[in-house]
């Protein structure tokens, strides 16, 4: 702790704040306050500590007392100094926060140019991070949040040292959420985790964003439930109103998706009423439209679409952008689906909406109610809405999709997020064996002509193409269940002729993992992922064949490799093994059964050389014609000697 009292109590409140205790964080700069007043302090140290606790009122969502505080401070401070930068800050964060993203933004810009003006880098993360998750995410312009939180975690990293960093990523991950990049967002949400502090608000905004993470990937609903029950606790425990929201409306969003519309309904009209309870506008835009969903799971569509109305004017008014256009999409939605008037004027309103913002993410997020839609567009007689709906087909087409994990070595299946497409499924219409196809394809790309031959080589080309077609929708309606016909695939591109496989970043085949260990040297780790043949599924295939040799010879000699290692390592009881799975594959190879006899020797196991090599003679003999080499032979034969020996 610092020897000047004054500094001190800063620095507890500092490090209060950043567990979440902010109301003891504010005891401490009162007291701060005291100490000025008592020992007739200049009118800086007053107008920093009125600063600094309209922060802390700000967090509590005190917006009110906040604003007045901070300005009280602003009057006493010098206009060119760091005060006045925290202090632009808190009045900046409350506009965001209440109705005045315009404003916010203005205010944010002055103090952000103050603060390069001032030289203090140290301390420009806070304007920085302020614009992007206070105007930029609400907004919806994902660049620009990228690019200040960015220049605010390289600004951090410089110098670590009480630097939220937790709070640059979290933006980031929201933003790869709202815009529907999993892989981008899986990966900041592993390097969030080691950023939080349990128990803390950083821990509750970690937890809702993975939440949200996991039930977008479809893994278990317990496991989603339970992590949001946690960051619950955390936000009424520490009594930040954000997360107090955030966690209503996603338990809101968690029961939507478990088709519970009671539970649903409950979640978002208190995240709802809590959000108009403080003012915080664009967490009510956010509730409002949550609820509508909830109300259209609970077949109250007139309540639904009234409190759709109110969203899009909270939207509006705050130019709250992608959540507008979510609002409008999902009242294009329910009027759509229940014939009521002016759907089509809707629906033509968020197709433009979402192209003028460049939010074709949108379409994914409400699975395949917007699709259909879209769908009837494309060919809709309306040449205005057909022009719409083919300009969005282009945005659709660049949207990210989830990353693909392939097992094709022993077992055949693909998990994509938490949803696994078994082999069973794969089976179906000759899909699995297209997709083993492509895989086998340099650039996982085929010719028609020959995906024609190697899916059916002894069937007449009219049966030969009708497999084909079977194959090829099959796959992509296993790969996007909610696609709907004759809708572009964004994993299996068909054009001029030629099939695509197109494998999203964060993909990952295990063949290729395999063949990547083994070229490294990684025997441990290649035989790790070997757990079996390449498509086993489809002995009989000629596509197979000289892939699946090729890795097979791989495979043994990772096996032949690591075993020789084991045993000069001394390690004979593994090496055993490792021969086993050898001459399990070739049980007439002789450099195995070779290695097998020393291991066996060296666990003193006479009798189980012997019956090695007794196998080794029989399969030589049977499968090559061939007898085992003089070195084995006089080996095993000075076993039986000495064994008589000892006898």
């Amino acid at each position: 702790m610092a020897d000047n009292p004054l500094t001190a109590l800063f620095e507890e409140s500092s490090e209060l704040e950043h567990k979440g205790e902010y109301s003891q964080a504010i005891n401490r700069i009162q007291d701060a306050l005291e100490f000025i007043e008592n020992n007739k302090l200049p009118d800086s140290d007053k107008a920093r500590s009125l600063v600094r606790i309209g922060w802390l009122e700000f967090l509590l969502g005190h917006y009110r007392e906040a604003y007045e505080i901070s300005e009280t401070g602003l009057k006493l401070a010098d206009p060119k100094s760091e005060t006045t930068y925290l202090g632009m800050i808190n009045i900046a964060a409350i506009k965001a926060e209440t109705n005045d993203l315009a404003g916010s933004e203005k205010v944010y810009t002055s103090a952000i140019e103050l603060c390069r003006e001032l030289g203090r880098g140290d301390l420009l993360w806070r304007g920085l991070h302020g614009a992007a998750v206070g105007v930029y995410l609400p907004r919806g312009q994902f660049d620009l949040a990228l690019s200040f939180e960015r220049e605010a975690l390289l600004l951090a990293k410089r110098e670590p040292t009480h630097k939220p960093i937790w709070k640059f990523l979290n933006t980031m991950g929201w933003v790869h959420w709202m815009s529907g990049n999993s892989y981008e967002l899986q990966e900041i949400l592993e390097r969030l985790q080691y950023e939080v502090l349990p128990d803390t608000p950083s821990e509750g905004y970690y937890l809702v964003l993975r939440a949200q993470a996991t039930l977008d990937a479809h893994y278990d609903p317990n496991m989603v439930l339970s992590i949001l029950t946690h960051a619950r606790v955390i936000g009424e425990m520490r009594g930040d109103p954000g997360l107090i929201t955030l966690v209503r409306v996603s338990l809101a969003r968690y029961y939507i998706r478990m088709q519970k519309p009671a539970p649903a309904l409950d979640w978002a009209e208190m995240a709802v009423e809590f959000a108009r309870k403080i003012g915080y506008m664009h967490m009510l835009g956010i509730s409002l439209y949550v609820q509508a969903y909830a109300l259209w799971l609970a077949a109250d569509l007139k309540k639904a679409e009234e409190v759709l109305h109110e969203a899009i004017d909270v939207t509006t008014n705050l130019d709250a952008r992608y959540d507008r256009t979510y609002a409008w999409l999902l009242l294009a939605i329910i009027q759509y689906f229940h014939g009521q008037e002016g759907a089509s004027d809707t629906w033509r309103e968020a197709m433009r909406l979402i192209l003028e913002n460049d939010y074709a993410c949108l379409i994914d997020k409400t699975g395949g109610f917007a699709y259909q839609m879209f769908s009837e567009s494309l060919s809709s007689k309306d040449s205005d809405e057909q022009k719409l709906a083919q300009t969005l087909l282009n945005s659709i087409k660049r949207i990210p999709v989830e990353p693909l994990q392939i097992t094709t070595l022993g077992d055949f299946y693909i998990e994509q997020g938490g949803r696994r497409i078994s082999s069973e499924e794969l089976h179906l219409r000759r899909a699995g064996e297209l997709l083993g196809l492509l895989l086998s394809q340099p650039n996982h790309q085929i010719n028609q002509e020959k995906a024609l031959e190697g899916l059916a080589p002894n069937e007449a080309r009219t049966k030969q193409q009708t497999i084909l077609y079977h194959a090829t929708s099959t796959l992509r309606r296993l790969l996007e269940p909610n696609l709907p016909d004759k809708f572009p695939s964004r994993y299996l591109e068909v054009r001029n002729e030629q099939l695509n496989l197109i494998l999203p970043p964060g993909s990952q085949v295990d063949y290729k993992l395999f063949r990547e260990h083994h070229k490294n040297k990684h025997f441990d780790q290649a035989l790790g992922i070997y757990g079996g043949e390449w498509m086993a599924d489809y002995p009989y295939a000629e596509w197979a064949l000289e892939l699946r040799e090729d890795l097979t010879r791989m495979y043994l000699e990772c096996l032949n490799t690591r075993t020789q290692i084991l045993l000069k390592n001394n390690n004979p009881s593994e090496a055993l093994e490792s021969c086993r799975r050898i001459l399990a594959l070739e049980p007439w190879n002789e450099l195995a059964a070779q290695m097998a006899v020393e291991a066996c020797l060296l666990i003193g196991d006479k009798a189980g050389a012997i019956r090695i090599f007794r196998n080794l003679v029989k399969a030589l003999e049977s499968e090559l014609g061939l007898e085992p080499s003089p070195e084995i032979k006089q080996k095993i034969s000075d076993i039986a000697v000495e064994s008589r020996e000892t006898a």
